[in-house]
């Protein structure tokens, strides 16, 4: 299978670590459509650069390990814009997914994906939309924040206030990831320093951070699909420093 031409770093859901569980594969052919569980994602990180779409499919629901490797004959196609492709098979061992890269990323843009099938009932209408663009206005970038300042805050505000949901994001080398996952769009989020003390790795490192703003807007499944989830990303980041 050919390789993903580019990858979007994607937080909605964060990964376990895969060598800590069981994983399995099941050829489709074996599966139904009504036995699927379908994850499908939509990011883009702003006009210009492109939308990127992610699927996966399980067997049994969204904590399923059990990942669909598709038989010949059965493909995952979206139509975003005016283009039409058929996904990608990425695979990591027995863990599938299914991606391509479109033009087409500016708000409102839909991406409708079909599951077709060789010998079995397909699911022909599974919708992803695009949300609103914002831009990150707090941190600046390259802003440094000492996790040894017990009334701190490190504020990440951002412009365009909208109806969908939020998840914000900070990953480094000098400290545990922090998530703020499926929060009202209120324009800003803040975080006690005292998270970064707590979660250090170690008293005297400082390190590069990653500040990920994710604007999520909830698409439709098509109802032959035993369940799954659908949205459309708005991804912005920014770079700061952790100090000790």
């Amino acid at each position: 299978m050919s390789q993903p031409k580019s990858t979007i770093r994607i937080f909605s859901m964060p990964l376990i670590a895969l060598g800590a569980i069981a994983c399995s594969e099941v050829k489709s052919a074996e599966v139904t459509t009504a036995g699927m569980y379908l994850d499908y994602t939509v990011t883009t990180q702003g006009e210009g650069t492109g939308t990127e779409v992610n699927t996966m499919l399980r067997v049994g629901g969204a904590t399923s390990t059990t990942y669909v490797d598709l038989s010949e004959g059965d493909q995952l196609v979206v139509t975003g814009g005016e283009e039409e492709l058929v996904l990608n098979q990425v695979s990591l061992g027995v863990v599938h997914s299914y991606q391509e890269r479109f033009v087409a990323d500016t708000e409102g843009s839909e991406f409708v994906l079909a599951f077709d099938r060789a010998d079995q009932t397909g699911a022909p209408s599974s919708v992803a939309t695009l949300p609103a663009p914002f831009v990150i206005t707090l941190p600046e970038p390259e802003s440094s924040f000492s996790r040894s300042a017990d009334t701190g805050e490190l504020v990440v505000e951002w412009d365009n206030q909208s109806d969908d949901r939020i998840n914000v994001a900070v990953h480094g080398d000098c400290f545990a990831s922090y998530y703020a996952l499926d929060e009202m769009d209120m324009g800003s989020h803040t975080i006690p320093l005292s998270y970064f003390q707590e979660n250090e790795y170690d008293s005297v490192s400082s390190c590069s951070a990653e500040v990920l703003v994710e604007r999520a807007r909830t698409g439709s499944v098509d109802s032959e699909f035993g369940g799954g989830k659908s949205q459309g990303v708005q991804l912005r980041t920014v770079n700061v420093q952790i100090e000790p």
